[in-house]
């Protein structure tokens, strides 16, 4: 298994739509686990927010 960390970034609706895609992912690939999400954090001087979020995948089948 691997496990890799991801920020994504953007307006607020953006954010939240993306991480629930993600988690839609998640749920139909076996090979994907969302181990950890953050809540939203607020970028300086921007209306942008930031999200981190942490996966475990398995590797071997991503190879395939």
């Amino acid at each position: 298994m691997g496990r890799i960390k991801v920020r994504i970034e953007g307006g607020p609706k953006d954010v939240k739509a993306f991480a629930e895609f993600l988690h839609k992912v998640e749920a139909t690939i076996s090979a994907l686990s969302l181990v950890s999400e953050s809540a939203d954090y607020p970028n300086r001087n921007s209306t942008d927010v930031r999200r981190y979020l942490e996966l475990e995948f398995d590797s071997e089948v991503m190879d395939n």
